[in-house]
Order: C-alpha cells, then sequence, then structure tokens
C-alpha cells in the first residue's frame, strides 16, 4: 500500500480527535444520578457548573479537526479494501466516506446545539417564566435545527457504520468477522437499549456512545493497514542506472 504510514498516522490522529469528542460528551451529556428527561430538557442542567458547557464546546473544536485527518486515513483504507470490478464495493465505500465527513460535521454542529439548549434553559430558569413556558421555548429552539441536528448524526453513524461492516464481512479488512460490532451504530443502538434500566451510572458511560464506536474501528482499520503487504519500489536512479546498462549490452551486439 502506498503511504502506509501516513496512513497510519492519519488514524492515530483521528483516535486522539475521538477520545477528545468522547471527553467532551461526558462533560456534557454525563448528567449523574436524579436525573429525568422531558423531551428536550435534562432536569440536572440546573445542577452542572457552566464550565463543562465551556469546556465541552472548546474540546470538541479541537478535537473535530483531529477528527478530520483519522477520516480521510480511514477513507483512504477503505478505498484500498474495495475492487474496481465490483460495483457493490464502489457504493459502499462511497457511503462510508459520505459517511465519515457527515460525523465530521455532526460533531461540531450537534456539539454546539447540546450546549446551546442547556445554557439557554438556564438562563430563563432565573427569570419569571413559568416551566412549561421554559420548555416551550426550548423545544422550540430545538425545532428550527432538529433537521440537520438528526440528519448529520445518522447519517454518520448509519453510513460508517454500514460501509465498515460490509468490507468485514466480505473478509476484505483482514479482519475476525466478530469486529464487525465495533461500529458507532452497534454502541448507540446499545446505549438506546441500556437506557430502559434507568441506571445513572450506565447512562453515563454510555453517553460517548458513538466516540467508542469510531475509537475502536480507527484501530482496526490500523491493523488493517499493517497487514497489508507492501510493494517493493526502486529508486528513479536504479531503475536510470538499469536502463543505461541494458542499452550498453545492446550497442555491444550492433
Amino acid at each position: 500500500m502506498k503511504n502506509a504510514e501516513k496512513v497510519v498516522k492519519n488514524l492515530i490522529t483521528g483516535m486522539l480527535g475521538t477520545g477528545l469528542y468522547m471527553a467532551a460528551s461526558w462533560l456534557l451529556f454525563a448528567y449523574g444520578e436524579g436525573n429525568s428527561h422531558n423531551g428536550q430538557i435534562e432536569s440536572n442542567w440546573a445542577k452542572m457548573p457552566l464550565i463543562r458547557f465551556r469546556l465541552a464546546i472548546l474540546i470538541t473544536a479541537v478535537a473535530v479537526p483531529l477528527f478530520l485527518v483519522g477520516v480521510k486515513g480511514a477513507v483512504r483504507a477503505i478505498s484500498v479494501a474495495r475492487r474496481k470490478k465490483y460495483p457493490v464495493d464502489f457504493y459502499m465505500a462511497k457511503l462510508f466516506e459520505i459517511g465519515a465527513y457527515a460525523a465530521a460535521l455532526s460533531m461540531l454542529f450537534n456539539m454546539a446545539v447540546s450546549v446551546i439548549l442547556p445554557v439557554l434553559y438556564r438562563e430563563l430558569f432565573n427569570t419569571r417564566l413559568m416551566g412549561a413556558e421554559i420548555i416551550s421555548t426550548i423545544e422550540s429552539v430545538f425545532y428550527y435545527v432538529s433537521i440537520p441536528f438528526y440528519v448529520y448524526y445518522w447519517v454518520g453513524i448509519v453510513g460508517v457504520s454500514l460501509g465498515f461492516m460490509y468490507f468485514t464481512m466480505i473478509g476484505r479488512l483482514l479482519i475476525p468477522k466478530f469486529a464487525i460490532i465495533n461500529t458507532p451504530l452497534f454502541f448507540v443502538v446499545l446505549e438506546l437499549a441500556l437506557r430502559n434500566l434507568g441506571n445513572s451510572m450506565v447512562d453515563d458511560i454510555f453517553a460517548a456512545s458513538d466516540g467508542i464506536g469510531f475509537l475502536l474501528m480507527f484501530g482496526l482499520l490500523i491493523s488493517f493497514v499493517a497487514k497489508i503487504p507492501r510493494k517493493s519500489r526502486r529508486r528513479a536512479g536504479d531503475r536510470g542506472q538499469e536502463r543505461a546498462a541494458r542499452n550498453r549490452h545492446v550497442r555491444r551486439y550492433e
């Protein structure tokens, strides 16, 4: 594989960005014990220190460019796994690429929205507005951004996961097939299923569920790139010397 070292470095950078994004997610979405959901409202917003919201968006702003570098490496790795003669490979690789870049957009956009809502809630909480009016205001604000909020998120999660699962199942990524579960989609669905337990500790751990999936996926792609045999390439100078020697040999017998 050409530039394998660069691809690995890009994926490692992406893992670093994903780790930072997970830290931001825990700061923002780990609500702690006693929290209750009411639509888009989390009861523990009022108890959370403002520094958590500020750090969450600042860390995400640093994490997203690093994640984008990892996306570049991941797209390159998937392009090596696909075969040009298979149309399905092309479409699944393109789905992975679209999902990966949508996930990067989603990280910053969705985190910004998720910071604005609790900050607005806290500001309104200190006014004379009634609880129902505050909830109505928050829901109205979220209504205007809800379409790109969900579209970027789910296109990113589903696109990346389906593409990765496809190339894993057909054996192109040179990793065990049980690794198919190491995707953002699996961990997000697991998080949604575990919410029914009503355990605050479980909810807090899986607050970064999509990040867990991206982290594992980048790690597996690194192992795939490392297994690809590298083609021996002669330097241009060596080829030139061989060509000159061949020409001398030909002239000798003319």
